[in-house]
């Protein structure tokens, strides 16, 4: 497959790189899934109960998965990922419901859903719940520890806080095809369904990669978010601050961006290269995307139609200093650029220590999967929906080919409707 790169856009890449990245970037990880044995999250080898937290606290069953795993507890994790999260499931096989799935799989079995249709990917599913109109249900991530992954083995040290200054993290994506979206005959008043997709953190080693919030354990954060609501689907992002716990949210006017809930139309306005406009590939109706409202399959298309997601971050250079980066691609086409986030600021939680003295950590974590804000059925209804990643890839640094258009990407491709043969 080539990618085609012209004159200007080639020159715009090169731009890019030399005002937002200082070296060369270095691939840490390229993920295929397809090597990797079959891996689930309810594995009941990972019912460890280190922490009294497992499926055993719902389901009455010793020996069901803790909801956290991490390999440096004795969990069993699928390649170089240093840790899982998984709950929230009613209808899993693991609690006797055989024709449904565990919340992330890998597996063999799955190759329908992978890149190319062969070899693996991971799946992550979901389920919906009336019970609670407030409550996050099914929750899966799967979560990289970059320290691992520069030096090029285990160094996970919980006394000790590693990472880098800057990330690009990519990957492919698709949806299945009975992804409930919000129909448009929908009354405005209902509640918007969200699954968070992916994100790049720093965390404090002593404490938990999973404990988020102010007081807790990560910050900053930077999450992308999957929603539909009344107004069409949504490029939701979400900005935390830092050093871990501290300073953990914004307030109105403190970002460039509004918080939360971004279109694919006026809201990336000027956020292309040299302030340039780069509209999403319409992949239902070919073109580009243009016109509000602007529904799940024109941006996802079908499960058939994969589109590759990239995100770059950097480090504020002191602290409370604006110079913080946030840039996101769809199909190599740059949706949104943000040069002045304040990730790390300088208030403190009274009572709070900071594993670094001075507040300035890093980037240590980055992950797929997130838990899930699904509400449209009920929790009787047994319904199962699902996504699946493929081709994740991670840097230190900027790549080159970050900002190269790929104009979009089809599995299997399609046969031509006609052809001729011409011989000489």
């Amino acid at each position: 497959m080539t990618f085609p790169c012209n004159k200007k856009h080639c020159l715009l890449s090169i731009l890019l790189l030399i005002t937002f990245s200082t070296h060369s970037a270095n691939l840490l990880i390229e993920e295929t899934f397809d090597e990797l044995p079959d891996w689930h999250s309810g594995l009941p080898e990972n019912g460890l109960n280190l922490y009294g937290i497992h499926d055993g606290r719902t389901f009455g069953d010793e020996n069901k998965a803790d909801f956290t795993q991490r390999r440096t507890a004795g969990h069993i994790l699928p390649g170089k990922f240093l840790s899982a999260r998984q709950q929230g499931q009613h209808y899993s096989p693991r609690n006797g419901h055989e024709n449904h799935h565990e919340i992330i799989e890998i597996l063999a079995s799955n190759s329908d859903k992978s890149l190319g249709k062969k070899g693996k990917s991971a799946v992550f599913w979901r389920e919906p719940t009336q019970d609670n109109s407030h409550a996050w249900m099914t929750d899966g991530i799967l979560s990289l520890y970059l320290p691992d992954l520069v030096a090029g083995k285990p160094v996970f040290d919980s006394n000790i806080h590693q990472g880098i200054d800057e990330v690009y993290f990519e990957f492919w994506i698709t949806f299945s095809d009975n992804t409930t979206v919000y129909p448009p005959w929908q009354d405005i008043g209902r509640r918007a369904d969200m699954s968070k997709i992916a994100r790049v953190s720093s965390f404090d080693e002593r404490g938990s990669e999973y404990q988020g919030f102010p007081g807790g354990d990560k910050g900053p954060i930077v999450i992308w978010n999957w929603m539909t609501d009344y107004y069409g689907v949504r490029n939701v992002i979400t900005v935390r601050g830092g050093p871990h716990g501290h300073s953990y949210t914004f307030n109105h006017g403190e970002l460039t961006i509004p918080q939360g809930s971004l279109n694919y139309v006026d809201m990336i306005e000027g956020m292309g290269p040299n302030g340039t406009t780069e509209r999403p590939l319409n992949l239902r109706d070919g073109g580009v995307i243009d016109a509000a409202p602007v529904h799940h399959d024109q941006v996802h298309g079908s499960e058939q139609d994969w589109i590759k997601m990239g995100f770059y971050v950097k480090m504020n250079s002191a602290m409370n200093v604006r110079d913080g980066i946030l840039i996101q691609w769809m199909n190599g086409r740059r949706l949104l650029t943000i040069t002045d986030i304040p990730y790390l600021r300088s208030g403190r939680n009274d009572g709070e220590d900071v594993i670094v003295a001075d507040g300035m950590v890093k980037w240590n974590i980055v992950a797929i999967g997130g838990n899930d804000f699904f509400h449209s059925w009920p929790k009787e209804s047994m319904r199962e929906e699902w996504y699946a990643i493929d081709n994740l890839r991670v840097y230190d640094g900027l790549p080159s080919f970050a900002e190269t258009d790929i104009n979009g990407f089809t599995m299997p491709p399609k046969p031509p409707l006609q052809f001729t043969v011409e011989t000489k």
